[in-house]
């Protein structure tokens, strides 16, 4: 069986809400290149708001880009800066 890994922020100075956000992105394909409303209704135990601070956390750490029309994507230039478990 073929083994599969995951991709884990390896950022101490993140906030545990922008750490599980980056790597719910990271991991899940329908948690890439969407809004902070369609990320809310992936992560349903979140608010808007929580969301919304993290991808800003997550922007200014330029570890998520914000495209047009409010589309966030992973910056994929970052995931060498990543780990794999």
């Amino acid at each position: 069986m073929p083994k599969f890994y995951m991709i884990s922020p390896n950022v101490r100075k993140m906030s545990l809400d922008a750490t599980g956000l980056l790597f719910t992105m990271l991991n899940d394909p329908e948690s890439d290149y969407c809004t902070d409303v369609q990320l809310c209704s992936v992560l349903k135990a979140d608010s808007l708001n929580t969301i919304q601070t993290a991808l800003q956390e997550l922007v200014a750490k330029e570890y998520v880009l914000k495209l047009h029309n409010g589309i966030y994507a992973v910056n994929k230039l970052k995931i060498p800066q990543m780990k794999m478990i």
